[in-house]
């Protein structure tokens, strides 16, 4: 005990507690136990942060340590230190903090998908997407395609059906051929006539919406 340099130790190099000794201006406690009122003693717990498996630990260092998506803290407990050893291992580790189990989360959505083999636009399916023309199997006769995300395929509503195949194009009716375009014929026309003009290698075809020619 030094009263004049305002330090005081209590103890051995084992176990003690010291004033401006250690650490300056700190009281420090070195190796020492709490008793309660039961007769029981317990280490003052000391933090070392995350578990280091290249760290030696000792009787009442504390650290945290991840198992399985559960963080908690643990105590090593063992009286011989040592390096290495997992703290989910109760040989040298006492678990003195553990997190609550959260609440389970909602499912999540799921993306289904429903098809038509119609040539003509169809309703938009309802229910489980299996009714009303539509089936719930892919194939190369499909027309119409309609999804929807939800928890089940019974649930929720599906969207506005789509086309994923084209409509089948329009034939042509080769008439003859032309010198030029100015000899193509402007009455008696129907849909899909063409001609072939000379010297060019497309073909005009008539469009009886337009009631033109055009390539």
């Amino acid at each position: 005990m030094d009263l004049d340099g305002n330090k005081f130790r209590i103890g051995d190099s084992s176990s003690s507690i010291d004033w401006n000794v250690t650490a300056k201006r700190q009281l420090t406690l070195h190796n020492v136990r709490l008793l309660s009122d039961s007769g029981d003693t317990s280490h003052i717990g000391v933090f070392r942060g995350t578990y280091n498996p290249k760290y030696v630990y000792y009787a009442g260092d504390e650290v945290t340590y991840t198992a399985n998506g559960e963080t908690c803290t643990y105590r090593y407990t063992n009286p011989t230190p040592s390096m290495g050893n997992l703290p989910t291992n109760s040989v040298y580790w006492s678990v003195v903090a553990k997190g609550s189990t959260g609440d389970k989360g909602e499912s999540g959505l799921s993306v289904f998908y429903t098809y038509n083999d119609s040539e003509t636009k169809p309703a938009t399916p309802t229910g489980d997407g299996s009714t009303g023309g539509w089936h719930r199997t892919s194939s190369e006769n499909v027309v119409w395609m309609s999804i929807k995300n939800a928890k089940t395929d019974t649930e929720g509503a599906w969207g506005i059906p789509f086309r994923v195949r084209g409509a089948d194009g329009t034939s042509i009716n080769i008439k003859g051929s032309k010198d030029n375009v100015s000899q193509l014929p402007t009455v008696g026309n129907s849909e899909g006539d063409a001609y072939l003009i000379r010297g060019q290698p497309l073909y005009l075809g008539w469009y009886e919406l337009e009631r033109c020619w055009s390539y």
